[in-house]
Parts: structure tokens; C-alpha cells; sequence
């Protein structure tokens, strides 16, 4: 190959590698100037991707001052009768120290309600004592007016499996009808028979709805 041919493709060779080096050291820098990625998704990317929550998770609580600290609504109705039905299966008593602290209507309602749904789990006579407690409160304090009657509805239509109570107006001959107690009593015996009794020698004390409630269990 003559001298000049040789130099030629010599030259070219050189500037072939040189070119080569640059674009290698080009890339490089631009590699060396972007952040190095840290394993982490963008906030956007992340909740897209991200399973939903479940519906009113934020507000599921099972601690009645959670409960008590929630909004007014049905989420504080319904945390507030979870959170007391708990309460009421460990300690009864306990349930009523707590609702002697309550002073809003709708709450101590929501209350009484968690409370006597779990006393129909407690034994017949501890379930009817939790009544009897109510009573006494109801006689002292005005503002309690209706909690005894609230208190035996619930407990009576936890009794009945959560069916709802519709009041039958019994007359005795010529006599008033019985009382919203005594009519639950009656009530109470086509589910539990020996629990109407209990109810009616522990809560019934008037002329005629104790025998009315204990006639009707006899007859059953």
C-alpha cells in the first residue's frame, strides 16, 4: 500500500476512535446529571395504583371516646352503639358508669341502645336489672325521661332477634289498656316464656299488668 494510502487510513482510524470517546464521554455526563432513582413512586402514581380503602374506614372505632369525639351524624350514632355494646359485654357496670358522663339526648339514645342489644346476651335477670337501674335514674333526673322505655324496647327486640316492637293495645274488660311494659312483657312470652316471668315479677307491679303477663305466660 503506498505511503500516502497508508496515512490516509491512519487518519481516519483516529478520528473514528476520537469520535468514538466523545459520545462515550458525553453520555456519561448526562448519566452523572440525573438524579439517581430511589425506589419511591410519585404521590399521583402511587394512590392510582394503590388498592381502595374500605368505606368509612377513617371513621370505624371501636373506643367510645373516638366515638364521642366523631361528627353528629349516623357515624357517631353507630360507632357510639358499637363502642357501648363492647363496653356493655365486659362490664355492665362500667357501661353505666360511662353513661352517667353523657349529657346530649341523641348520644345517651345511641347509648342505651349498644348497651341493652348486648344486655340481651347477659342472663335474664341481669338484662332486667340493667332496666331497673335505668327506672331509678329515669325518677330523678328529667332529662332521662323515655331512657326506660328505650331501654326495654331494645332490649326486649334484641330478645325477638332485632324484629321491631309494634305496641298492642290490650284491655283488660272496661280497664285501661296495658302499659308500653306490660305489653312487652305479653310480648316477650312468645319468644322466651320463663324471661316473660322473670319480667313480669321484677319490672310489673301495677294492678293489672303483672297478672296480665303472668296469665299470658300460663296460657302459652
Amino acid at each position: 500500500m503506498p505511503r500516502d494510502q497508508h496515512l490516509v487510513y491512519s487518519g481516519l482510524a483516529v478520528a473514528a476512535a476520537a469520535t468514538c470517546v466523545f459520545y462515550f464521554l458525553h453520555d456519561r455526563s448526562r448519566m452523572d446529571s440525573t438524579p439517581a432513582f430511589n425506589g419511591s413512586l410519585n404521590t399521583d402514581s402511587r394512590s392510582s395504583s394503590a388498592e381502595p380503602k374500605a368505606a368509612g374506614s377513617n371513621n370505624v372505632t371501636s373506643s367510645l371516646a373516638e366515638a364521642l369525639a366523631l361528627p353528629f351524624g349516623l357515624d357517631r350514632r353507630q360507632n357510639l352503639e358499637r363502642s357501648t355494646y363492647e363496653l356493655t359485654l365486659k362490664s355492665a357496670e362500667n357501661a353505666l358508669l360511662e353513661l352517667q358522663k353523657i349529657q346530649n339526648a341523641s348520644d345517651r339514645g345511641a347509648f342505651l341502645r349498644g348497651m341493652f342489644t348486648a344486655a340481651a346476651q347477659l342472663n335474664d335477670r341481669d338484662a332486667i336489672e340493667l332496666i331497673k337501674r335505668i327506672s331509678k335514674r329515669e325518677s330523678v333526673d328529667s332529662k332521662s325521661e323515655g331512657e326506660y322505655q328505650l331501654a326495654m324496647r331494645t332490649l326486649a327486640e334484641a330478645w325477638h332477634g332485632g324484629a321491631p316492637f309494634a305496641p298492642q293495645v290490650v284491655w283488660i274488660g272496661k280497664q285501661k289498656p296495658l302499659s308500653l311494659a306490660g305489653d312487652l312483657g305479653r310480648w316477650i312470652a312468645g319468644e322466651r316464656l320463663d324471661t316473660s316471668v322473670t319480667w313480669a315479677n321484677e319490672l310489673l307491679g301495677g294492678p293489672l299488668d303483672r297478672p296480665a303477663v303472668l296469665a299470658n305466660a300460663a296460657a302459652s
